[in-house]
């Protein structure tokens, strides 16, 4: 049986030799070169059951294997407490993460994972959120939004938003200002976050005092050159980005609508500050370079950075590949650093 401890022992081998050990020469596509330690886990990934040939369970269950298998330790300065919000007819689970010496003006990060609002979990961002609060030294609230198929869209979104908002309540009772909140996500859970923020502008209630949009889809209907470039990268592919769309949409949702593609809202101004960041090997690398230059075109602060090496869905492997720690880590450096200016 492969070990977690293994798979992370191969994955800090040399380039050269993790280029050998899946197919013996460098992934290539555009002017864009895949990291060795991604090259390797794809080239093995691809050789077993694709997530578009299974039931929503058994892909939640393949995921949580899959990130367990690479591992999910954390900051030892960390620590974290699952807990739930008390909604009307249902608990939303959360899980807050406080670091060692908090600051107590760093305002509260509600961070929603990724996984096409159909798979994935707390533990989908489990080392990144212990990253992100251990660098910002501020508190971190992880969602666990409800999923497709069970709960179709946009179950999951209202709890993104009642999340936010019960951080803005609640965020003197983990040490943070009340009434201050950062909406933060990769993926769908970046998605999530822009919406959130678009939502609160049009409702007339508080703005998050940052956002961090991590390759967010931002518009279904895009047919950008990176949908076709990198239509067939892993983990994430356009036949399952259609996968995931099957499952979490009903059959009358308009994709138009900018609840689920925030890139066509009309209005953008006024909109919290933005921390945009994409993957080079990714079917979304246009949309959340676009939506940047949509923000900034509404005159929204943005910071832009791509990740050129890296594919969609890294700050689930921050605990196990050196690169997506090392971009992790850079991330939270930006939130730190915009917090502070």
């Amino acid at each position: 049986m492969v070990t977690s401890w293994l798979v992370r022992q191969v994955l800090k081998l040399p380039p050269n030799w993790l280029v050998r050990l899946s197919g013996n020469r460098p992934v290539a596509i555009g002017n864009r070169v895949l990291d060795p330690a991604f090259q390797f886990l794809s080239h093995h990934a691809r050789k077993g059951r694709d997530l578009t040939d299974m039931t929503p369970v058994e892909a939640r269950q393949a995921t949580r294997d899959g990130i367990a298998l690479v591992g999910t330790d954390i900051n030892a300065g960390v620590t974290f407490e699952d807990q739930h919000i008390t909604l009307p007819g249902r608990n939303l689970p959360i899980r807050i993460y406080r670091p060692q010496g908090q600051k107590p003006d760093m305002p509260v990060i509600v961070y929603y994972h990724s996984g096409g609002g159909v798979v994935g979990g707390l533990d989908s961002s489990h080392t990144y959120c212990a990253q992100l609060s251990a660098i910002c030294k501020a508190p971190v609230v992880s969602v666990d939004y409800r999923l497709a198929p069970e709960d179709i869209w946009p179950a999951g979104l209202d709890d993104a938003t009642e999340a936010y908002e019960w951080a803005l309540r609640e965020a003197s009772s983990i040490g943070a200002p009340p009434g201050q909140a950062i909406v933060a996500g990769d993926s769908i859970g970046g998605s999530y976050a822009a919406v959130v923020a678009q939502e609160m502008a049009h409702q007339h209630k508080p703005q998050p005092v940052l956002q961090l949009l991590i390759y967010p889809l931002t518009d279904l209907t895009s047919d950008t050159p990176s949908m076709h470039l990198y239509g067939n990268t892993w983990p994430l592919s356009t036949e399952l980005m259609s996968w995931f769309r099957g499952h979490l949409l009903p059959a009358d949702a308009d994709p138009e609508d900018p609840r689920i593609s925030p890139m066509l809202s009309s209005a953008l101004e006024g909109l919290a500050p933005a921390i945009v960041v994409t993957a080079g090997f990714d079917p979304l690398l246009d949309q959340g370079k676009d939506y940047a230059d949509r923000l900034r075109d509404a005159g929204v602060d943005v910071v832009y950075q791509c990740f050129d090496r890296l594919p969609h869905g890294f700050v689930s492997f921050a605990g196990g590949v050196p690169a997506a720690e090392k971009a992790c880590e850079s991330i939270a450096v930006l939130v730190r650093d915009q917090l502070q200016l």
